[in-house]
């Protein structure tokens, strides 16, 4: 009963109690793919910085069955402005199964299943610092490439009209060209076209507003460069009714130049930049 009522009141401090930080000067870098051990001062809290990038998603600490361990994982912008930034919980799960609240709570480990177990789920392209402490001489890093990594390697080979979106997601599709002050297509503007078709009737939920945009720069927005947008949108707009795609699932606008991405455009390029067309998810 004693040893019961001493590890909830050490449980329970370690939920009250911030650990003692370091200003991020001292962090060391986290070598995540290394395979050596991390050697440790027993019982002392080292911190170290880490990227979360695409190579690697699932991080897992190890130490000895024998040992302990506990960790505070922080966002590396908050724990330097010293702010109590601790992700709780974050994602920890064993291989097999999610830990029981009677196993971890708050990194704390005295099981033995839990302390050669945990597996944290951190976010992609974002800095991590991590406390990690133990009664161990050392720390073993183990990291898994999962479903998760694989599912984003493959989203990154479709194509862009193979790929799923959300609302506010927006498609710049440059492949769509006019003739000259003109709401007429070029032929090559075919193919994308009906790439964008491709996508709507594989995916019958999604409904867009097409945007247009002309070329203009030095001058303020015309009636004329009003009214080309405008019909150049709609010309797509067309193309895809033309093409079996519900009219309510689509609308129209024209930006004039008022939203060029390069308003003193010179070289050829950045005017076809600026005469695109946007494709918002809505």
């Amino acid at each position: 009963m004693r040893a019961l009522f001493s590890i909830f009141i050490f449980v329970f401090c370690a939920l009250l109690l911030p650990a003692q930080k370091v200003p991020c000067a001292q962090l060391k870098p986290l070598k995540i793919l290394a395979e050596e051990p991390i050697p440790c001062t027993p019982n002392v809290m080292q911190y170290y910085w880490f990227d979360v990038d695409t190579s690697f998603y699932d991080t897992r600490f190890m130490v000895d069955s024998a040992c302990h361990i506990e960790y505070d994982f922080y966002e590396y912008n908050n724990f330097c402005s010293a702010k109590d930034s601790i992700i709780p919980k974050a994602g920890i799960t064993t291989y097999d199964r999610v830990l029981s609240t009677e196993e971890i709570s708050n990194g704390q480990c005295f099981c033995e299943s839990c302390s050669r177990n945990h597996r944290i789920q951190l976010k992609h392209k974002q800095r991590y610092v991590v406390g990690m402490k133990t009664d161990c001489d050392s720390i073993q890093i183990d990291t898994r490439i999962t479903d998760d990594i694989l599912a984003y390697a493959k989203e990154q080979k479709l194509k862009w009209y193979q790929k799923k979106y959300k609302k506010g997601d927006k498609l710049v599709l440059n492949n769509i060209l006019f003739q000259a002050n003109s709401t007429s297509l070029i032929s090559r503007s075919k193919t994308e076209l009906a790439s964008l078709a491709y996508l709507l009737k594989n995916n019958p939920n999604l409904t867009i507003e097409i945007d247009g945009h002309v070329n203009d720069p030095g001058e303020k927005n015309s009636e004329n460069n009003q009214k080309l947008s405008e019909g150049r949108a709609k010309a797509i707009y067309d193309y895809l009714i033309k093409n079996g795609i519900d009219a309510s699932r689509l609308s129209y606008k024209g930006f004039g130049n008022t939203q060029m991405i390069f308003p003193k455009a010179k070289t050829e390029m950045e005017m076809k930049v600026n005469r695109r067309v946007e494709i918002l998810i809505l």
